[in-house]
């Protein structure tokens, strides 16, 4: 999983607007999701999300060739305050925002609506988290260097937790599912191959070899950003192979 930073201060103005309002209190006095239609500005809504998520929140596949789907962190079925909410909104692939569905799992106490308006929810997470400590991991809520304590990999091409939470979210999600593996695999396989090649190419000459490969391998590495699909599986990997190496 990869941190996301959320501007929770520059709020998307639609979801502010009165027509969402008016459902928006129409759901408060129902005491239940009754927009079955998602009327909040959905467009507006989905373009803000893009900007913040090339890959999906859970699994890190690349959005670009998914169709990707506005996730409610905390499922608007069971927190019906919260559908119009800025920072319960993630970006994910429709197969783990499927998977997950309505799942959601905490081990502190569950919040109820406290007459809070649709302004004050935008940036309440944080402020719920602390109640409920969930146990479905949001990627906009950790510094990458607290999320990576989360899990770990194997060559194996599955995520393992480490923690109850990361526990959860792999159930939750489905992270292990054959399809995600099978991509993982994929790309620790097309680097295997490259270096395979090379070595038969110049393992006559154990200088030009090494020069190669380890251009290779920092082309790799470099090639890893915020916009990489599989951060977290990319830098296990390259992390590994240069231990090995050395």
């Amino acid at each position: 999983m990869k941190s996301i930073k959320k501007d929770i201060i520059n709020i998307p103005t639609s979801l502010l607007a009165k027509n969402v309002e008016t459902v928006f209190a129409s759901n408060i006095e129902a005491e239940k999701y009754i927009d079955k239609k998602n009327r909040y500005a959905k467009k507006a809504v989905r373009k803000n999300l893009r900007k913040l998520y090339p890959n999906c929140a859970y699994c890190e596949d690349s959005l670009n060739n998914l169709y990707p789907e506005i996730e409610h962190y905390r499922p608007k079925s069971i927190y019906y305050w919260f559908a119009y909410s800025w920072d319960n909104f993630l970006y994910s692939c429709s197969k783990c925002n499927r998977i997950k569905s309505n799942k959601f799992f905490i081990q502190g106490t569950q919040a109820e609506y406290n007459n809070e308006t649709l302004q004050e929810l935008q940036i309440s997470c944080k402020k719920t988290d602390e109640q409920e400590k969930p146990l479905v991991l949001n990627p906009e809520q950790f510094e990458q260097t607290d999320l990576d304590k989360h899990f770990y990999f194997k060559f194996d091409g599955k995520i393992y937790p480490n923690t109850l939470q990361m526990k959860t979210t792999i159930k939750v999600c489905g992270l292990n599912r054959i399809d995600l593996i099978n991509l993982r695999i994929k790309i620790l396989n097309e680097l295997k191959h490259t270096l395979s090649n090379l070595y038969l190419t110049f393992k006559n000459d154990k200088n030009i070899y090494i020069k190669a490969r380890n251009t290779v391998l920092d082309s790799f590495e470099q090639d890893i950003d915020n916009n990489s699909d599989f951060t977290a599986w990319r830098k296990f990997i390259i992390t590994n192979i240069k231990a090995k190496i050395n």
